[in-house]
């Protein structure tokens, strides 16, 4: 079920999602450029595919787990204006994912929309491999996200859950889309790696975002990331220091 919060004229719109996932890349990206944007919500779509709680926020109120579409008006006469779509959680079943995001797809036939840029993230240990990946059928679209700073895939893993789904299932709406992934070493948000990835959206969309809260984060979670690093070594050093009195090797889980 969808409900619609507003109804607006849109030009050439393009969309934009993001869902959680692998270091939650293409979540946080997505939620910071609705922040941004100033975006305001444009439709929700409920669904009994999620998880059966209710979610409560900071004021007490408490809400259904579901899709937010936000809308955004290009001030700039030549250029789209955006769809931005994210979701609270992912499908409980595979069933519950292809069935939600045919509704996506649906939702974004009725908007006219043309051109999809699905954000996410990637598990990638080589550092030879781009930070910033593009994956499409369409070459022009492909050749347009290299040129805004993204590299071409190499062949890998696929892509699960509702990201893997849009990208797939838009081939049978005759909608273009392309897959924007960020590069994680791990399942932690990587701020810099999502800054990259907001950096060719916006280069793609001719938009001009400010990254100094995203910046400001990312120095606090290095600062964080620095004390553990410490606290670490000062664990190590005190194991090596018991052995070396114990005269045993004394076992280390991580």
């Amino acid at each position: 079920m969808i409900h619609e919060q507003a109804r607006v004229s849109l030009r050439a719109p393009v969309l934009v999602s993001g869902f959680p996932g692998l270091g939650s890349t293409g979540k946080i990206a997505i939620t910071y450029l609705i922040n941004q944007l100033s975006a305001p919500k444009l439709a929700t779509l409920f669904s009994p595919f999620f998880p059966p709680h209710v979610l409560i926020d900071a004021g007490g109120k408490i809400r259904l787990p579901s899709v937010q579409f936000y809308s955004w008006q290009n001030t700039q006469s030549e250029q789209s204006d955006l769809i931005l779509v994210t979701s609270d959680c992912q499908a409980e079943s595979y069933v519950g994912q292809y069935e939600i995001v045919t509704k996506i797809l649906e939702y974004a036939q009725a908007q006219k929309i043309e051109t999809i840029i699905a954000l996410g993230g990637f598990r990638a240990a080589v550092q030879s491999i781009p930070s910033v990946i593009c994956l499409s059928s369409n070459s022009h679209l492909q050749k347009t996200l290299f040129a805004a700073g993204a590299q071409p895939s190499p062949a890998g893993n696929p892509i699960v859950g509702m990201t893997g789904l849009l990208i797939g299932l838009s081939e049978f709406s005759k909608i273009n889309i392309a897959g924007l992934l960020g590069k994680i070493e791990g399942y932690v948000p990587d701020l810099h790696i999502i800054q990259n990835l907001l950096e060719v959206v916006a280069t793609f969309l001719h938009l001009e975002l400010d990254y100094s809260a995203l910046q400001t984060e990312l120095q606090r979670s290095q600062g964080v990331c620095q004390h553990i690093d410490a606290f670490q070594q000062e664990i190590e050093t005190m194991l090596k220091e018991r052995a070396e009195i114990e005269g045993d090797a004394v076992p280390y889980i991580s």
